[in-house]
C-alpha cells in the first residue's frame, strides 16, 4: 500500500493523471481485498490531508512537496487527533443542510508501523496541526517585534536606507530556520528576530540517534517552507514563495553538546528535536525551557522503552505535564504489549507517559500494523 501511495503521489506531482487514475483503482482493489480477507474495514485508506483534518496550510504544503495522499499510518494518526462532527442547519427556504467540521482531541496516541510507512510525516503533521493556532499567534508577535525596530522616520533625509534595512530584517525574520551543530546552520537567522519575539518550544521530538534527529529536523524545516533539495527550480511548487503557513518558525536540533551552548538559539524556538540524553541534559539546566510544550513525540519509542532504567531527569521531563494540555505521541516499528505496559506503569505505579482509561484496548490495538490507539 505504501509503495502504491508513493507512486500515486509521484504521478500527481508530474501531472500524469492517467497513471494516477490506474494507481487509485489498484489501491481501491487492494482495500476491498483487505476487507474481504479480514472481515473488517481496512485501516487507513489513502486520503486527502484536508479531509483528515490537517491544518489547511499543512495540507497545502504537503501537496506542494509531493505528499498529496496520506499512507495508512498517516491516516490512522490523524484519525486519533480529530473527529468529524456533523451539524445540521436550516436554510432560509426551510431546507435542512448537514455540514461537517473537525473537532480536535487532546489525547495521547501510539502508532506501530514498519519502516517506510511514513511515520515521521504522520506524527509531525499531527503535532503541527495541534499547535497551528499558536504558530500563527507567534507570527504576529514576530511581525510586531520587527516592525517596532523601524527607524525610518528618525532620519527624514535618508528614509529609503532604513526601509531597505527593515525589508531585509523582515525577510530574515519570516524565513524558516533550523539550527543544529551537525548542519553548521547560519546563526544570523536567529539574530534577525528581536528579543521581543523570544519563545519556548511548542513541540519536542525525541529520537534515539543523531542521524534520525537531523533527518526529522530537516523534514520539519521543509514543512515550514524550507528547501532541503540539492537544486532550486524557479517553478518548484515547494518553494518558500508558495508557502501559506505560519512564517518565521525556528527548529532547534540537540544532537551534540555544542548545541546546548547556543543560548541565543535556545531562546527562540518553536520545535526542538533532540536525543533523549541531550534533552535530559537541558532539562537539568533549564526546566522552564519545556514549559510551553503541547506535543511530545517519541520516535522509535520501542528502543527507549526497552531500556532497563531511564535517566531520572528524562523520566521527570516526560511525567511533568498536564495531560489535558500536552499530548504524547509514541511511534515505533515493534511496539507491543510489554512496551505499552511500561509506558503506562513504572515500578507498579501509574505514570503520565500515556494516560488511558482502557489499558486492555491499548494492548489489543497496538498489535495491528498501522494501528493507532487514542486516549
Amino acid at each position: 500500500v505504501n509503495m502504491l501511495i508513493t507512486k500515486l503521489n509521484d504521478a500527481v506531482a508530474r501531472e500524469d493523471y492517467k497513471a494516477a487514475s490506474q494507481l487509485k483503482k489498484e489501491l481501491e482493489a487492494l482495500r476491498e481485498q483487505t476487507v474481504t480477507d479480514s472481515g473488517e474495514e481496512a485501516t487507513g485508506a489513502q486520503a486527502d490531508w484536508l479531509k483528515l483534518g490537517a491544518a489547511p496550510w499543512l495540507g497545502d504544503r504537503l501537496n506542494n512537496i509531493g505528499y498529496r495522499f496520506s499512507t495508512p499510518a498517516q491516516t490512522s494518526m490523524m484519525q486519533a487527533l480529530v473527529k468529524a462532527v456533523i451539524e445540521s442547519g436550516e436554510m432560509d427556504d426551510g431546507m435542512v443542510v448537514d455540514s461537517a467540521r473537525f473537532e480536535e482531541l487532546c489525547r495521547d496516541a501510539v502508532l506501530r508501523a514498519p519502516t517506510g510507512s511514513g511515520k515521521t510525516i504522520a506524527y509531525l503533521v499531527s503535532a503541527l496541526t495541534t499547535v497551528s493556532t499558536d504558530l500563527y499567534n507567534r507570527e504576529k508577535v514576530i511581525f510586531d517585534a520587527v516592525a517596532a525596530t523601524d527607524t525610518a522616520a528618525s532620519d527624514p533625509l535618508n528614509p529609503d536606507g532604513d526601509r531597505d534595512a527593515l525589508a531585509r530584517t523582515m525577510s530574515y525574520a519570516f524565513s524558516p530556520a533550523v539550527s543544529m551543530a551537525e548542519l553548521g546552520s547560519a546563526i544570523q537567522l536567529w539574530n534577525q528576530q528581536p528579543p521581543a519575539a523570544n519563545r519556548k518550544p511548542l513541540v519536542m521530538v525525541l529520537c534515539p540517534s543523531r542521524e534520525l534527529c537531523a533527518q526529522v529536523g530537516l523534514q520539519t524545516y521543509e514543512l515550514f517552507g524550507g528547501n532541503i533539495r540539492q537544486e532550486y527550480k524557479p517553478d518548484d511548487r515547494g518553494s518558500l514563495f508558495n508557502f501559506r503557513g505560519p512564517r518565521g518558525a525556528r527548529i532547534v536540533g540537540l544532537l551534540d553538546t555544542d548545541d546546548l551552548e547556543r543560548s541565543d538559539v535556545l531562546k527562540c524556538c518553536d520545535v526542538v528535536v533532540a536525543t533523549p540524553e541531550l534533552a535530559a541534559d537541558l532539562y537539568e539546566r533549564d526546566v522552564e525551557f519545556f514549559d510551553d510544550l503541547k506535543v511530545v513525540c517519541i520516535d522509535e519509542s520501542d528502543l527507549l522503552l526497552k531500556r532497563e532504567k531511564l535517566r531520572p531527569s528524562l523520566e521527570a521531563m516526560l511525567l511533568d505535564r498536564d495531560s489535558a494540555k500536552r499530548r504524547h505521541l509514541l511511534v515505533g516499528a515493534s511496539l507491543g504489549k510489554d512496551s505499552m505496559e511500561r509506558a503506562m506503569t513504572v515500578g507498579g505505579r501509574s505514570v503520565g507517559w500515556l494516560v488511558t482509561l482502557h489499558r486492555a484496548r491499548a494492548s489489543r490495538a497496538v498489535g495491528r500494523v498501522g494501528g493507532v490507539v487514542g486516549w
